[in-house]
């Protein structure tokens, strides 16, 4: 039976200090520590307490507010946890400003008097040889002093202002030694601000919470909390034999004890993953913007009236708005991924302000030495490489990685984070020996497929790109064989095209990683265009092209050629049905013509005869003419009905 408090929860910016003084008990210690590589790390501190009692924690003042978002008080016995106090999260000047006299920004004698006007008070000065010690207004306080009595009235940067015995006398700054406050409420509200200033002075940035609890007997109490610490990493070093096919692979954490705390013999938990984390300000009070009252006898009190409310104020934001902005975080999220928790099996000491490396990793993994180029990167070099296999039940954070050849140094490279069963390679020296070139080639488009979908037709194109990469050796080696380290080409994958060979190739989001035994690999890459026509509107001579090739499906060309020939009878016959139109036409423009002539001549003439004679016989060919345009067009709108009924049943109509 135990009882949880939690605070909110945010991510620390100031390592935090935690110096637990418990009545008749020793401070908690800190036993367990978790570092994300996230930059976050908990802290476990945990110890015995009798009875009820108040727990101290002290804390720099930037990491208020992650404390406050990630404290967790666990009583394992049953007990209590009533409250957790501390000082407000206002800064000295805010505070210090709340007293009768403001100390924090004052530097000169007169910045104080001038708080103290209207104060009773006497003043000490120093007396110059000419002056008079038989005036009234002083009273003598040594050879060379006087003391001044009386209220203050005001203080300018060279003079003050006392008023005495119904007189007021200036007294020159220069001679103030000492000035006494003859008021008791004024030197008590003098020695609350000075003792206010000494305690903004002695905080050094650090704040203190109380934790009071209750209980009986002795019990286990937990004190859990965040913070923010640097992120902890990894390197790796590897060593490498001769025909061997396993490494050696050891693999070291980085830690840094940024924090006050003494971290003696803590169970230490390094976590490869990246909670997401809020920024949070939970120490500084916030306050809440309020529109002011304007009353309106006319209007709801309550309801501020548009005729007496200024414009400004009319577009303000409202209380809930600027409460909403107060508590809104601003945001520095990670994604939360599946990580791997490493616990180090002994405990760890480290001091504060001391780095230390533990040991991580340290056993063999499959490795296999390679030869490794990437084209955009590498011109014509490809870089000595090692391919690694993770055959552990762990992942592998990623880190940089020395590398070993027996007991020679060759080279330095990096691993990015290895899951279990994957592979990853490590590059880490220039090869002298291999020298790549590459020639690409991109061949003309062709058809490949015709098809027809709900009435349209569908085309697709096929562009296809060849890159050949060709392989020297200055040794005469050739990669992959006789004992000779395999290369492996990352080959930039083009956008939008498919690789299809080699087919065992490891084809991933922007590269394919080609494993070359041999001089001369070719990487083949194609792409598909497709176009879309209507069946309607197609060009004929696009569909004469379609119809006659042997390549498409010999069902859609004999429906392309249906469409053909259908669309070729309907042509004919519009043909036919224009020319008679336009033969029509020009016998009536004649007609016109010869009538036109016939209204100026004699009807006796014999030209006037022969224009008769032609306009009968015009008139028989125009009788001839109107059956067969009558013909024609029945065939057009045959052949026109026929056309629409085929490319209906396609579903193009």
């Amino acid at each position: 039976m135990f009882t949880t408090y939690t605070a909110p929860l945010r991510r620390l910016s100031i390592p935090v200090l935690l110096a637990a003084v418990v009545a008749g008990a020793a401070a908690i210690p800190l036993e367990e520590v978790s570092l994300y590589t996230s930059g976050v790390g908990e802290f476990v501190h945990r110890g015995e307490v009798e009875g009820s009692g108040t727990l101290t924690i002290s804390v720099p003042a930037g990491s208020m507010s992650d404390v406050l978002r990630s404290l967790t008080v666990v009583d394992h016995d049953g007990g209590a946890v009533s409250a957790v106090g501390f000082p407000t999260g206002e800064d000295a000047a805010t505070r210090l400003g709340r007293f009768p006299l403001d100390l924090f920004d004052t530097h000169r004698l007169y910045h104080v008097l001038r708080q103290l006007r209207g104060t009773s008070v006497e003043i000490v000065v120093s007396l110059p040889g000419e002056f008079s010690t038989s005036e009234e207004d002083l009273t003598l306080s040594g050879p060379h002093r006087a003391t001044v009595s009386g209220v203050l009235l005001g203080a300018e940067e060279n003079s003050l202002l006392i008023a005495r015995n119904e007189g007021i006398r200036e007294v020159p700054l220069w001679q103030v030694e000492d000035v006494r406050l003859a008021d008791a409420s004024a030197r008590e509200e003098l020695a609350t601000a000075l003792q206010a200033l000494a305690d903004a002075a002695l905080e050094s940035g650090q704040r203190e919470l109380v934790i009071e609890y209750q209980g009986t007997g002795v019990r286990t109490l937990e004190v859990r909390y965040l913070q923010e610490m640097p992120r902890w990493h990894t390197t790796y070093r590897t060593v490498i034999g001769a025909g061997s096919e396993r490494a050696l692979f050891q693999g070291w954490a980085h830690l840094d004890n940024t924090t006050s705390v003494d971290w003696e013999s803590v169970q230490l938990t390094l976590v490869s993953a990246q909670p997401v984390t809020y920024r949070f300000d939970l120490y500084e009070p916030q306050y809440v913007t309020r529109p002011p009252f304007v009353p309106d006898d006319a209007s709801d009190p309550f309801t501020p009236s548009p005729r007496t409310v200024p414009e400004a104020l009319l577009h303000r934001r409202t209380a809930q708005d600027s409460v909403a902005d107060s508590v809104a975080p601003e945001i520095a999220r990670d994604e939360l991924i599946t990580g791997m928790t490493f616990t180090l099996p002994q405990p760890v000491s480290i001091a504060p302000g001391r780095s230390s490396i533990v040991p991580l990793i340290n056993r063999t993994i499959p490795a296999e030495t390679t030869r490794f180029f990437d084209p955009r990167r590498d011109g014509t070099r490809p870089r000595a490489a090692i391919l690694l296999t993770n055959d552990g039940s762990e992942l592998l954070p990623a880190g940089p990685v020395t590398v070993f050849e027996g007991a020679r140094y060759v080279g330095d490279g990096a691993i990015t984070t290895i899951l279990p069963g994957a592979q990853a390679v490590v590059t880490y020296a220039r090869d002298a020996d291999l020298r790549i070139t590459s020639t690409g080639d991109t061949g003309r488009e062709e058809l490949i497929t015709v098809r027809i979908a709900d009435g349209i037709l569908v085309t697709e194109h096929r562009t296809r790109h060849t890159t050949t990469y060709s392989v020297e050796s200055s040794t005469g080696t050739t990669p992959g064989r006789g004992g000779a380290p395999s290369l492996l080409i990352s080959h930039p994958r083009r956008r939008g095209w498919e690789l299809v060979s080699p087919a065992d190739a490891d084809v991933r989001a922007e590269t394919a990683v080609i494993d070359v035994a041999g001089t001369v690999v070719t990487v083949r890459e194609e792409r598909m265009r497709s176009q879309r026509y209507s069946l309607v509107d197609v060009d004929d001579d696009l569909l004469a092209m379609f119809s006659a090739n042997r390549l498409i499906d010999p069902t859609v060309r004999r429906t392309l050629q249906n469409i053909s020939t259908l669309r070729s009878a309907l042509a004919e016959h519009r043909r036919t049905r224009r020319e008679l139109e336009e033969r029509r036409d020009r016998i009536f423009a004649d007609q016109e013509r010869i009538s036109t002539n016939m209204s100026q001549l004699d009807r006796d003439s014999t030209l006037y005869r022969r224009y008769s004679s032609e306009l009968a016989r015009q008139e028989d060919e125009l009788r001839a003419l109107r059956q067969d345009l009558d013909a024609a067009l029945r065939e057009e709108r045959r052949a026109e009905s026929a056309l629409r009924e085929y490319l209906r049943t396609l579903g193009a109509e």
